[in-house]
């Protein structure tokens, strides 16, 4: 784990991703056609990639494992509550696949499922725009738009979200440690220059992860 991203760093209290593009390729209507569920792991290791039934690759993309690794502490902390948002045309096999791709905890030597890491609403549906996936985080969650941050790989989706004051990261190779450090950054400005009760947004999102509301 790097410096920057310690447990004591200061981290926006929700973070929100997309999944298809941004945190894994291909997205899920390429493998429509005879592929797709069951998945099942490609190798003897744990955290490697995945095939679905046809055989075709899955894997998660760009420094993905290494900036959800590096989150682990702070989201077992309460520090950073991890949420999802996406309209993947096929949510039980993102579902399938969240649960079935491996983290490693490098404090534990342990490989997590991804699905542990996010605490918060995991919300995976069509919806006209993911204003609605947001409307919804924000109610669960009790955070206000202004102390979340999403990274998501479709333009589109950043400009909807970006109009509730969210801080959006877009991100066409998929989650990056550059997109990761800008997103952080984004919100660590907007603290700087408005300071709105920060420490209270992070405590409601902490008591609704440690609670199981979420």
């Amino acid at each position: 784990m790097t410096p920057s991203m310690s447990v004591t760093a200061a981290l926006p209290p929700v973070v929100v991703f997309d999944l298809d593009g941004t945190l894994w390729n291909p997205e899920m209507y390429q493998l429509w056609g005879s592929g797709g569920a069951p998945f099942r792991h490609a190798g003897s290791s744990p955290t490697g990639h995945v095939v679905d039934k046809k055989g075709n690759k899955v894997d998660l993309i760009g420094d993905t494992r290494e900036v959800l690794a590096s989150l682990i502490p702070a989201v077992a902390s309460g520090v950073t509550c991890l949420a999802v948002a996406s309209t993947c045309d096929e949510p039980e096999w993102a579902r399938e696949l969240l649960h079935l791709f491996r983290i490693t905890n490098t404090d534990s030597a342990t490989h997590v499922p991804l699905m542990s890491l996010f605490k918060g609403p995991v919300a995976i549906y069509h919806a006209p725009s993911k204003v609605e996936h947001f409307t919804e985080i924000q109610e669960l969650t009790g955070v206000p738009f202004h102390d979340m941050v999403f990274f998501d790989n479709q333009r589109n989706n950043i400009d909807a979200v970006s109009r509730l004051a969210v801080h959006c990261v877009y991100c066409p190779e998929g989650l990056t440690r550059h997109y990761w450090d800008q997103g952080v950054d984004m919100w660590t400005r907007g603290q700087a220059s408005a300071p709105r009760g920060g420490h209270r947004a992070r405590d409601t999102a902490a008591t609704a992860a440690g609670s199981g509301r979420l």
